[in-house]
């Protein structure tokens, strides 16, 4: 009989329900756009429509509540297949230039449709520092979950993605910052496999909190849920999602994407 460490059993339970409430959240996730996209085509179908152009505005509106459906089925099968292992790592050196560039190239269009400002700023590879090698696909991916929920969550001001320091072998420092800062990311330090009870109620809270003001319209996940997609893909290549209090005081705080040591 094989015999399990207490404190590796209870690291074992934290993670299940730490996951259990991801998942759980994940159909909430699924449920918005989903219902949306029945509510617009029940308005089509039962002619509520008053012109030819509303029909048509009612059809665009229906696509990008699919278009978000489609996305976050993608995703969360993406994450089960990297849990289980059917999607394992692959390390490569990460190019900070190429990196960021994916990054706005992503999330550039989101950007310009809500007339918010985009920032990136790269420092320079140090010669004498071999690069860091990590997972890039997972690191892109955890960076455009923040960038983007950021986007949706202003309605106006800027978004700042910067590295302060030099990438090297060991470690990577990536900041996400907005101004205005968004107050949401003060529960960062609850989202956590050490934490998981505080994690659901804190996503069952915002989702309560949510209403939806134009059908459809939400194209992204919510700010709590991208935080914790962010935060098991970091996990995922040796990494955490940190909240960084500042000494600005047009930037109390500002989160940062750790790599390595």
């Amino acid at each position: 009989m094989i015999e399990i460490n207490p404190a590796d059993w209870a690291a074992i339970v934290q993670s299940n329900q730490f996951y259990a409430g991801f998942f759980a959240r994940t159909s909430h996730e699924l449920r918005s756009p989903l219902s949306s996209l029945m509510s617009l085509h029940q308005l089509i179908l039962n002619d509520l429509c008053d012109s030819h152009e509303e029909e048509r505005d009612c059809i665009n509106q229906a696509y990008q509540a699919a278009n978000r459906l489609l996305k976050t089925l993608e995703l969360v099968t993406y994450i089960s297949k990297v849990e289980v292992g059917l999607s394992p790592l692959q390390i490569d050196t990460i190019c900070l230039h190429t990196l960021f560039e994916d990054v706005r190239f992503l999330t550039q269009i989101q950007a310009a449709n809500r007339n918010i400002t985009l920032l990136m700023e790269i420092p320079g590879e140090d010669p004498l520092n071999p690069p860091l090698k990590s997972d890039y696909r997972m690191l892109r991916q955890s960076l455009v979950c923040l960038v983007e929920s950021s986007l949706y969550a202003l309605s106006s001001g800027v978004v700042k993605l910067w590295c302060p320091d030099p990438i090297n072998q060991n470690s990577l420092v990536i900041n996400v910052a907005t101004t205005p800062t968004l107050t949401a990311w003060q529960d960062l330090n609850n989202f956590s496999l050490e934490n998981p009870e505080k994690s659901w109620e804190i996503l069952q809270a915002s989702d309560q909190n949510f209403t939806e003001t134009v059908p459809g319209d939400r194209s992204c996940f919510s700010l709590e849920y991208s935080l914790m997609i962010s935060q098991i893909l970091l996990q995922r290549i040796n990494g955490k999602l940190f909240l960084v209090e500042s000494d600005q005081a047009n930037q109390p705080f500002y989160l940062q994407c750790r790599l390595g040591s």
